[in-house]
């Protein structure tokens, strides 16, 4: 440290030597190219130095599979040339990989250093004015000529498929949603060629609350998680292209909603253990119902093929059927009906008496059926 600040006091204080270091760079832009190239080789930078420029990307197919893509830059008067991935973060088996497919706009630049890191890399993309978004075609797509790669499936969020027309602007992806109501970019969204994608918003206005993390598949399959008020949605849903849904909610719009979950399905809903039970449990704190309801045309149907059906109540317990009611307390059985027909070639048993065998005493022979009013 030492000798910088000797350099900084003899210049005459960190201005005057910020001055002087851009003085001595000048030194590689005035040479000539045998002076530059020796004056470089005596500090180990590169001849022709670096720089930075923007460039198209051409290729994008990496046998090594680093991120490489070959970019053709006014930069490289010598035609395309293989560029490294600078990622923002990167790592050995971690960090963000995304690459930009043929035709993208990239941000490229050449190492100065004789070094042994990459001579050329780029950095990053640029949405710029004029780029085509068509339906149906994946804009950019990662290989030229392969129809399979082509092809782009994408459902907007309200379940309608993308316009019929080539949208053409700066390239934002989901530009509508992002800057919606107030032109503001208040989310963050990393999206796929393909229509996949991952949305960060934090969206307040007079139309609307967004407070969200949204995935979303190209064909509509969704899982969003919102902390924006019950009223707005807040919530968490897991939907898919037909809206079937499964929803769990900490605040509701009413005091039954909060902390619940709903499940809504078009088709059919299925809960199988295969080697386990299944259990349902109303915590000792409730006082909410367990409700089974078919207002369809099914029935409600309960089965157990090798063991038995259990049914315990503490208070009471009631079948009704139209005008027919049974119901069970722990003082008896009570059966309200307008006809009891007991049907059976047995007998029935009450109190160890048997309806069929038993013997009244006293009673003196007359006719079979007894007459009503006798």
């Amino acid at each position: 440290m030492a000798p910088i600040r000797d350099e900084i006091q003899e210049a005459g204080g960190y201005a005057a030597y910020g001055a002087l270091l851009l003085e001595r760079m000048k030194t590689f832009r005035e040479e000539t190219p045998v002076q530059e190239e020796v004056a470089a080789q005596s500090i180990g930078v590169a001849p022709g130095l670096g720089g930075l420029a923007f460039g198209t990307v051409v290729q994008c197919e990496d046998g090594d599979k680093a991120g490489r893509i070959k970019v053709q830059s006014k930069i490289f008067p010598e035609g395309p040339q293989t560029c490294d991935y600078v990622s923002p973060i990167a790592g050995a088996g971690y960090g963000l990989f995304a690459v930009p497919g043929v035709g993208a706009i990239v941000l490229v630049g050449k190492n100065p250093y004789n070094d042994s890191f990459p001579r050329y890399y780029w950095m990053g993309g640029l949405y710029g004015a004029g780029q085509r978004e068509i339906p149906g075609m994946k804009s950019q797509p990662y290989k030229l000529g392969e129809e399979t790669l082509l092809t782009k499936n994408e459902i907007q969020d309200d379940g309608e498929a993308p316009l019929d027309e080539a949208q053409v602007s700066y390239g934002v992806p989901n530009e509508a949603d992002i800057y919606r109501d107030n032109n503001l970019p208040d989310s963050f969204l990393l999206k796929h060629p393909a229509g996949h994608s991952i949305t960060l918003s934090d969206k307040n206005t007079s139309e609307r609350q967004i407070n969200e993390i949204k995935v979303k598949t190209a064909g509509n399959k969704k899982l969003i998680l919102s902390d924006a008020p019950a009223a707005a949605g807040g919530n968490i849903r897991l939907i898919d292209e037909n809206s079937n849904e499964v929803r769990i909610t900490s605040i509701g719009e009413t005091a039954n909603d909060n902390n619940s979950i709903k499940t809504r399905a078009g088709g059919n809903i299925e809960t199988m253990s295969v080697e386990g039970g299944v259990e349902h449990m109303i915590g000792s704190a409730s006082k909410g119902h367990y409700t089974i309801t078919n207002v369809g045309k099914g029935n409600i149907e309960i089965s157990s093929n090798n063991g038995h059906i259990n049914m315990v109540a503490a208070t009471s317990f009631s079948i009704t059927c139209g005008n027919s009611v049974l119901k069970m307390t722990p003082d008896g059985i009570d059966i309200t009906t307008p006809v009891v027909n007991i049907i059976g070639d047995g007998d029935v048993i009450a109190g160890g008496v048997s309806l069929v065998k038993h013997v009244h005493g006293g009673v003196l022979p007359g006719p079979s059926l007894t007459t009503q009013g006798r």
